[in-house]
């Protein structure tokens, strides 16, 4: 795309078309994954429901889970968990390939002065742009050989419930034996969902670091967040 100092205009509009088509798909998917997904095990013990996010939002248990899972709560909840994000990512992947010509996708640039992306400003930052991506994917790069991420485990609040994630994925859920014993399934719940809350707050942590630890990286996250504020960055919208 570059030529000596030379940048083709006609390659960047067509990548700039490009762009602003797939930022609608994933703005009709992204519409799509809103709201709540409440996903079960195979025996109906247990109900996880989760948000846009994919963070539990509420957990409910059948008063006798007792009978139908015995000692495999733990896996139930974790059946419930994959049942909900497998909800989710069903109503992501079934979105409209492009907006319905009745509600077109909003232009970003719209009320706002359109740049010119051959002035030698705009091809500054384009540079820098792409310079900044390439140091990002070389610490990505880096990052992706080290070993992977760790199991990290929490608790809620009387460490009654231990849930257990890598990369945010929940893998089990155990429970306090004796406490379990005696706990109804109200307060069963309520505790799972403190466990669950506790765990995607650590998972949120532990991304940060990631990000911290890739230079750059938080500033090309907050670059693609949205389409507007990329435009405006190299130029192509003042």
């Amino acid at each position: 795309m570059w030529h000596g100092d030379q940048f083709d205009v006609t390659r960047l509009k067509q990548l700039q078309g490009e762009a602003e088509a797939l930022a609608g798909q994933l703005s009709a998917a992204a519409e799509a994954s809103k709201g709540q997904f409440t996903g079960r095990d195979n025996d109906g013990a247990v109900e996880v429901t989760v948000g846009d996010d994919g963070s539990a939002t509420r957990v409910d248990l059948d008063p006798q889970w007792r009978r139908t899972v015995g000692d495999g709560l733990g896996l139930a909840v974790v059946a419930a968990l994959q049942d909900s994000a497998a909800q989710r990512m069903a109503a992501w992947g079934s979105a409209p390939a492009a907006p319905a010509e009745a509600t077109p996708a909003p232009d970003p640039t719209r009320g706002t002065e359109i740049g010119d992306p051959s002035s030698r400003q705009s091809m500054l930052a384009l540079r820098d742009l792409f310079d900044l991506i390439g140091e990002v994917t070389a610490g990505l790069h880096d990052l992706s050989h080290q070993p992977g991420a760790q199991p990290v485990s929490s608790t809620n609040n009387s460490r009654t419930v231990r849930v257990t994630a890598a990369g945010g994925t929940v893998s089990s859920v155990d429970f306090d034996d004796e406490w379990l014993r005696a706990a109804s399934h109200e307060r069963i719940a309520q505790a799972v969902l403190e466990a669950l809350e506790a765990s995607a707050r650590d998972a949120a942590a532990e991304r940060q670091r990631a990000v911290d630890a890739v230079p750059g990286l938080g500033r090309v996250q907050r670059l693609t967040e949205s389409p507007e504020t990329l435009l405006r960055e190299i130029g192509l919208i003042r």
